[in-house]
């Protein structure tokens, strides 16, 4: 396969892969925060539910991502066997 196809789509998936659970982090945080700080977390709140909404996405492209893979493994098994097929010897 070609590696300027193979890079970026292992760069995504590590970025993925380690982000999430940044960003899940950062999620617990200030729900912490604004349990702590009582009613003066309005601003604080919306944040946390946009983060939330990020979140949601973010675990929806993961998930597209790998159907993605496997679908670019599968293609690449099935070219690999006609590559396979074609260069056997005829049989006598």
């Amino acid at each position: 396969m070609d590696a300027g196809i193979v890079v970026p789509i292992a760069g995504m998936v590590t970025g993925i892969i380690l982000g999430l659970p940044l960003v899940r982090v950062a999620v617990r945080y200030l729900e912490e925060r604004v349990l702590r700080s009582g009613s003066e977390g309005a601003a604080e709140r919306r944040g946390i539910d946009e983060l939330r909404a990020r979140l949601e996405v973010v675990e929806t492209m993961r998930d597209r991502l790998t159907d993605v893979e496997e679908r670019l493994d599968f293609a690449e098994r099935m070219l690999a066997r006609s590559r396979d097929r074609t260069e056997l010897p005829p049989a006598r």
